[in-house]
């Protein structure tokens, strides 16, 4: 229930999105059904009949129905048919037939109407005119018309059915589009608030230490090259004549010898015995 009502404020939140995905769902599917051509169906309703009283033609129907289906679809037969119709083009015939019943459907399947119920009419009359004077088939069996041709039906496409599953196919996507947005604004906004608490901690970190300490070592001190020292030969006492030294340590001016940056200590510019330093004075 949980998951389902996240889902369902995930789409709330992001109705737009949703929105604009179901609707080129269903007019994708517009397109398509506009783009396909018609199928009509056209159908008669045949069964067989004994010309006598004839107690075995129950128990041969399962035989004789088989049979008749056979004569509908032969080629021979069609091809009366279609000399029967003329310049219009005959429509594709299937035969269907039931177990236990000498009932026989033919299906005349068309791109155009009126040839599908031409050509459903016309293949039982090619039939007709087949068996008559013939040997074909069955002795004191005849074939009726109880019901068509029917008036021409649309199998294909079927509009109420495929818009049905394209709007059940556009509510999951909506869905889906939905939850991925607010996959991503998510993901935006963690770097955006990670690149905002990285930011703060900078400013917030020591200037000593965003440009280096001097000392780099526990119990070590690195001592800073001193590159230039006005006012005094010896730039370690920082006097002569009364008057402060002025001196650069890592390019830094520092007229009060105190060579402070920031929280940094002032270094002792004097090398502890046995220690050489890198000292420039001029």
């Amino acid at each position: 229930m949980t998951d389902l009502v996240d889902v369902l404020r995930t789409v709330v939140r992001h109705p737009m999105v949703a929105l604009l995905m179901f609707l080129n769902i269903m007019v994708i599917t517009a397109a398509y059904l506009a783009l396909q051509t018609p199928v009509y169906q056209s159908t008669d309703t045949l069964q067989l009949s004994a010309t006598a009283a004839d107690s075995n033609f129950l128990t041969q129907i399962n035989s004789l129905t088989p049979l008749y289906s056979a004569l509908l679809s032969s080629p021979q037969t069609l091809a009366v048919a279609q000399t029967n119709i003329g310049q219009t083009q005959l429509a594709q015939i299937t035969v269907v037939t039931f177990p236990d019943s000498p009932v026989i459907k033919v299906n005349a399947t068309s791109g155009s109407g009126p040839a599908a119920e031409l050509s459903a009419s016309e293949v039982v009359l090619g039939l007709n005119q087949r068996l008559t004077g013939s040997q074909l088939g069955a002795p004191g069996i005849t074939i009726g018309i109880i019901d068509g041709p029917s008036s021409a039906v649309i199998t294909w496409p079927r509009p109420a059915l495929t818009f049905g599953a394209a709007a059940f196919l556009g509510i999951l996507l909506s869905t889906l589009a939905a939850w991925i947005t607010e996959r991503v604004q998510r993901r935006r906004r963690a770097r955006k608030a990670a690149a905002t608490a990285a930011t703060a901690a900078r400013a917030a970190t020591p200037t000593a230490e965003r440009v280096g300490r001097l000392h780099h070592a526990p119990g070590r001190l690195d001592y800073p090259r001193v590159t230039k020292a006005v006012g005094g030969r010896d730039a370690n006492k920082g006097r002569r004549d009364g008057g402060p030294a002025t001196f650069s340590i890592e390019g830094i001016d520092d007229k009060d010898g105190d060579a402070q940056r920031g929280a940094a200590p002032r270094p002792n510019l004097v090398p502890p015995s046995g220690e050489t330093g890198d000292v420039t004075i001029g």
